[in-house]
């Protein structure tokens, strides 16, 4: 797809081109490459909300989610109900361990869309890194029984049950430990 797209570029010149570009050498991992199509993409169309969507899907992938979330604000100034700028700006929401701001999004992708299979599911993780467990499990649960239930959705209810367990377990390991004392360490 990456040469064809490239042809096509030479040929057109258009930003349509290059967000192709771009998508095709991020799903290789070609980060460096797909940051500068679609850098090249937004600045040909400033109203491309694509372009601008895939350069915060750049930003998740160099591990940078400041600059992803912004890059999904902007996508979201241009389409502000486009469920896949929802999604990446509350994942970049979640790395940055601000998980009310990314159930917040989630919610506002899943008011216009109930049935979407990814916003729902990352609202379920998003609830268990916020510490809902209930509720990521619930939710999480519910996409693992359905029809169109990926691998990855079938496994995802184990997060929360993990993480309860975790936390469980930490709480009684604080509150039943020994306490520790420390020896002052005198020079020999």
């Amino acid at each position: 797809a990456i040469p064809l797209y490239r042809r096509a570029y030479q040929h057109n010149g258009e930003a349509a081109a290059l967000t192709g570009l771009g998508r095709a050498q991020l799903a290789v991992g070609a980060n460096a490459d797909a940051l500068e199509a679609f850098t090249k993409a937004a600045q040909k169309d400033p109203q491309s909300a694509a372009a601008v969507r895939g350069l915060g899907q750049t930003w998740l992938a160099l591990k940078n989610p400041q600059a992803a979330a912004a890059q999904f604000d902007a996508a979201l100034t241009l389409d502000p109900t486009a469920a896949d700028s929802l999604a990446g700006k509350a994942l970049a929401l979640d790395a940055l361990g601000n998980h009310d701001g990314a159930m917040s999004t989630y919610a506002q992708g899943l008011d216009s869309d109930p049935e979407n299979l990814k916003l729902r599911n990352n609202m379920g993780l998003s609830m268990a890194l916020a510490g809902e467990y209930d509720g990521a499990i619930e939710t999480l649960k519910d996409l693992a029984l359905a029809p169109d239930a990926t691998a990855a959705n079938r496994q995802n209810p184990a997060l929360p049950l993990s993480l309860a367990r975790h936390a469980q377990l930490g709480a009684q390991d604080a509150s039943s430990a020994p306490r520790r004392r420390t020896l002052p360490l005198t020079p020999a």
